[in-house]
């Protein structure tokens, strides 16, 4: 027996904690049951807080339900007391008078279920009907929240009202809620492991999920959390101690704060994937600093035959399996004697109990599916009680054996090889369950993993990953499933070889000599096709002629391996000569001219005779004309066609006179600025120096080009007379030597 003191406490800080508040409501939960012709017995079940001040007031209540489709009120029930209330207390026998339920000032807090219900006919098929609590009890009271809840905001003075409602989907028939089989008892210690659980059982065996959801102020108005609390994460816990599962309900949690939170569990009903109604419970957790009374835990022992484990006391079997069966030993850490309740029923397997009532209790589940069995959750649910005193601890815990379809393994090439990469593939792992795991081989070796994780619910898993070509093999797998599937992968060369040839056209002459077309391919690893226009293959590499201008196109890819390449234009182009014309006639000229050398009508040129082919910048070409001389040029066009065109020097006259100007002017007006003798023919030798009247060299140059402009030193010099020596040798082989002066003027 636990020290009665210490309970005495917690009573003391409850009742403050209630009673500012006014709150007579630990929690509550709406549910429906068909009962024929179209009516629906709806059910009302409030958990109230014997020491709250308006705990009387739930004798008398008939609280108010609205019936409602679509925003539109269709019924109003006003529920009648089906009993004037069951204390619910989680008490041992020997303390069982000392709850303020039995008196208001007794130091044990106390619990009393009562439960409301009427009938109501649900006028037509429709696909949401709404059973709604609003918090209304018909007796000038409302089911108010605590002020003391601490997860969620409370206006002081409007205070905060639970809201209920249920859900019915009748288009395909009528349905009902499943049946709540256990009471809720919300006293929990703090750095205890908790466990907590509606015990859901439909009575259509429709399929349900379970989910954490927020508290409601009306249909459409949520609770606003206060962080870091949420609807799926409402009690203050130990790190990694929390955990939900959306299968059978089982909240697992280890609180480590003294708290009162609002916790909203609900149920939805699934037939043939539809869903065709839910039901929710709200309770009020209380979590105490100063009880020390552990639970009772019952977890499933390792061996399981016909079946592996999962995490929440789920055990997965594959779909045929002919035999399940495992054991449970629960455990109680204060060493209480425990009870097992197996009262809600086993869907269809055999459960036995040994040393019920005692320390060590042992529980034998055994069970032979169909061979048709349905996939699904099959999950029955034990009560556990301690007979701590006074306060004893009561956990509820789902187990579940989920029929699962193994796994299947698909795989697509989204990307093909293309005979140049590896392809792309996604690989589909369904069915199952999560963490699905999926190993590729090759060569008996493994070549790679990949793993979801648990909180995948048993999706489909998509892998999608390049893998060159070659044979794999795929297996599938989970560490909480004992059927594995397999399945051989082939990855092929196959796709459009993604690099196109690439040659360069072939350009020809008009007239040219027929060369065969020879693309230069490294046969061992490529090969060239060949395609006429319109895209039809041709059997061997095609021909042309250049007997007129003319473009002739046709397709070409190349293949590796498999694959070939996209098709791309190859052309052979048959260009017309170009016309060349030298830019220059045939005349007179005096021997020795220096003749430039141009033509027109190509890219590039060459002369001839080479031997008698100049040019001073590589660039302009000339000749000096010493005796009768046919020049000819070879024009060559950008495409490497050719033509040639020639000129004649025959007429050459011995020319080689000189004239000596006897005056100029350089004033730069344009005329006669500068002073040089002249001369008609063309010299091989030449030397002209000018001097002052002292004597001194003024000028002088070996350049028959170049003249004096006046000035010595880039200064200009006195008018004057000055005086020239002049001494040229012609091509004629004439010499002349002359002296002479000249007058500057300015």
């Amino acid at each position: 027996m636990k020290p009665l003191r210490s309970y005495i406490v917690i009573f003391v800080i409850l009742l403050c904690a209630t009673k500012a508040s006014a709150s007579h409501i630990f929690g509550g939960d709406l549910l429906y049951q068909y009962v024929g012709n179209d009516r629906y017995r709806v059910v009302l079940t409030i958990y109230g807080d014997c020491s709250g001040q308006n705990f009387p007031t739930l004798k008398g209540a008939s609280p108010s339900i609205i019936l409602q489709n679509n925003g539109q009120a269709f019924a109003f029930l006003s529920l009648k007391a089906e009993d004037s209330g069951v204390e619910v207390t989680p008490v041992c026998v020997q303390d069982s008078n000392n709850t303020a339920c039995k008196k208001p000032t007794n130091p044990i807090p106390g619990i009393t279920r009562y439960i409301y219900a009427d009938t109501v006919t649900v006028p037509f098929p429709a696909a949401d009907w709404v059973f709604a609590f609003s918090g209304v009890m018909g007796n000038n009271s409302i089911a108010g929240r605590t002020n003391a809840i601490g997860n969620i905001n409370i206006d002081p003075l409007q205070g905060s009202t639970m809201y209920l409602e249920a859900h019915l989907n009748n288009l395909n028939g009528p349905n009902n809620s499943p049946a709540y089989t256990t009471i809720p008892t919300p006293f929990y210690c703090v750095n205890l492991a908790q466990e907590y659980n509606q015990g859901a059982v439909d009575p259509d065996k429709d399929s349900l999920n379970f989910l954490l959801t927020p508290a409601l102020e009306s249909s459409v108005q949520t609770v606003t959390y206060i962080p870091p609390y949420s609807a799926t994460a409402p009690i203050a816990t130990a790190a990694g101690s929390f955990s939900f599962n959306n299968i059978n309900g089982q909240m697992s949690f280890t609180p480590n704060l003294a708290q009162i939170s609002v916790v909203v569990n609900k149920v939805e009903e699934y037939k043939n994937g539809v869903l065709v109604g839910s039901s929710m419970r709200e309770m009020t957790f209380i979590v105490l600093s100063t009880c020390n009374n552990s639970p009772p835990v019952g977890k499933i022992d390792s061996n399981v035959d016909g079946g592996l484990t999962a995490p929440g006391n789920i055990v997965n079997v594959c779909q045929g399996t002919k035999h399940v069966a495992f054991t449970i030993s629960p455990k109680d850490a204060n060493g209480d004697n425990i009870t097992v309740d197996t009262s809600g029923g086993v869907f269809g397997g055999a459960l036995t109990i040994t040393g019920n009532g005692t320390k060590s209790p042992r529980i034998s589940f055994s069970w032979d599916p169909d061979a048709n069995q349905p996939l699904g959750a099959y999950t029955f649910f034990l009560k556990y009680k301690d007979d701590g005193c006074p306060l004893s601890s009561n956990q509820t815990i789902a187990y579940t054996v989920r029929v699962i379809r193994p796994f299947s393994i698909s795989y697509e090439v989204l990307a093909p090889t293309q005979c140049a990469h590896n392809a792309y593939v996604r690989i589909i792992v369904k069915d199952g369950v999560s963490p699905k795991v999926l190993e590729v081989d090759k060569n008996d070796r493994l070549l790679k993993s990949y793993s979801d994780s648990l909180e995948k619910n048993d999706t489909t898993y998509i892998i999608a990953d390049s893998f060159m070509k070659g044979n794999y093999h795929l297996i599938a797998f989970s560490p909480y499933f004992k059927c594995v599937s397999d399945l051989n992968m082939t990855i092929a060369d196959s796709g459009v070889y993604p690099f196109p040839p690439f040659f360069k056209d072939k350009d020809v002459c008009l007239n040219d000599s027929v060369v065969p077309i020879l693309l230069h391919e490294d046969t061992t690893v490529f090969h060239i096709n060949w395609y006429d226009i319109e895209a039809g293959k041709l059997a061997t590499v095609p021909t042309y002629e250049t007997n007129t201008t003319k473009v002739y196109t046709w397709l070409i890819s190349q293949t590796h391996l498999v694959c070939e390449s996209d098709k791309v234009p190859y052309h052979v182009n048959v260009h017309d000569l170009p016309t060349i014309d030298i830019l220059a006639e045939s005349r007179k000229v005096c021997i020795g001219d220096k003749i430039f050398l141009l033509a027109s009508g190509g890219v590039s040129y060459t002369w001839l005779p080479a031997d008698k082919i100049y040019s001073d910048d590589r660039v302009n070409f000339y000749t000096r004309v010493l005796e009768p001389t046919t020049y000819k040029v070879v024009g060559t066009s950008e495409y490497g066609c050719v033509d040639t065109a020639s000129i004649t020097y025959s007429d050459i006259e011995n020319c080689c006179t000189f004239s000596y100007p006897n005056a100029f002017s350089p004033n730069g007006d344009g005329k006669n600025d500068r002073f040089h003798p002249l001369l008609y023919g063309n010299s091989l030798e030449y030397s002209l120096t000018v001097y002052n009247r002292w004597g001194q060299e003024v000028f002088h140059t070996t350049d028959p080009n170049d003249s004096w402009d006046g000035n010595y030193n880039s200064k200009p010099c006195d008018m004057g007379v000055y005086y020239y020596r002049l001494k040229s040798k012609c091509y004629t082989g004439h010499e002349e030597t002359s002296a002479g002066d000249v007058t500057l003027i300015r």
